[in-house]
C-alpha cells in the first residue's frame, strides 16, 4: 500500500471514530436533520469539515518544526503514551457518561453554524497534533507538503462521514450508544492502551 492511501486510510479512521462519539456537533447535525432535512443539515457537516481541515492543517505544520527537532520530537513520542494511557483511563472511568444535549438553532445559515461551532472547539488542535506525532513516528504519515494535505482532507472525508450517520440513522444510533455506554467506553478504553503498548514497543526498538 502506498504512503499516501495508507495515511489517508488512518485519517478517515480516526477522524471517523473520533467523531462518532455524542457531542455537541453530531447531536446539532441531528437536530437540522429532524428539523430542516438533509440538505440543510449536509451543509452544516460541511460547515464543521472546513474548519477542522483548517485545525489539522495548522496542526501538520507544527509537527514539521518539531521533527526538525529529533529530542523534541522523541519526547513528544513518550507525551502520547502518556495520553493514550489517560484516554483508556478515561474510558474506563464508571463516571464517564454521556450527557443529553438539547442545541438551540439561533442561525438560518447552517453552513455558517457548523463553522462556528467547529471553530469554537480549538481542542481539536492538540488532538490530532497528538495522532501526527503518533503518525509520523510509526511511519503511517509520510512528511511534506502533498501528504499532510492529503491526510487533512481525508480527515475531513471522515468527520463527514460520521456526521451524516447520524443524518440519516441520528435517532436510533442515539439510542443505541445511549443503551450500551459502559460497553462502548470498554471498547474504546483497550483500544487506546494497545495504542500504547505499541507505541512502546515501537519507541524501544528503535531507540
Amino acid at each position: 500500500m502506498s504512503p499516501i492511501i495508507q495515511s489517508s486510510f488512518a485519517a478517515v479512521g480516526i477522524s471517523l471514530v473520533g467523531s462518532l462519539p455524542l457531542g455537541n456537533l453530531n447531536i446539532t447535525a441531528m437536530y437540522i436533520a429532524a428539523k430542516k432535512g438533509i440538505n440543510a443539515a449536509s451543509y452544516f457537516a460541511l460547515g464543521v469539515v472546513l474548519i477542522e481541515i483548517v485545525y489539522l492543517r495548522v496542526s501538520l505544520f507544527f509537527i514539521n518544526w518539531v521533527i526538525s527537532n529529533k529530542s523534541l520530537f522523541n519526547t513528544l513520542q513518550w507525551g502520547v503514551v502518556l495520553l493514550f494511557v489517560l484516554l483508556a483511563v478515561n474510558s474506563f472511568s464508571p463516571t464517564n457518561k454521556k450527557k443529553g444535549y438539547a442545541p438551540v438553532i439561533q442561525t438560518t445559515n447552517p453552513l455558517l453554524l457548523g463553522m462556528i461551532l467547529s471553530a469554537i472547539n480549538p481542542l481539536q488542535i492538540p488532538f490530532w497534533a497528538g495522532w501526527a506525532v503518533y503518525l509520523t513516528g510509526t511511519k503511517i504519515l509520510t512528511e511534506g507538503n502533498v501528504y499532510y494535505n492529503v491526510f487533512a482532507l481525508s480527515a475531513g472525508v471522515g468527520t463527514f462521514l460520521a456526521l451524516f450517520i447520524f443524518i440519516l440513522f441520528g435517532k436510533r444510533l442515539s439510542n443505541y450508544i445511549k443503551s450500551n455506554t459502559q460497553r462502548t467506553n470498554l471498547l474504546m478504553g483497550v483500544l487506546f492502551l494497545l495504542l500504547a503498548i505499541y507505541q512502546v514497543w515501537s519507541l524501544c526498538t528503535n531507540a
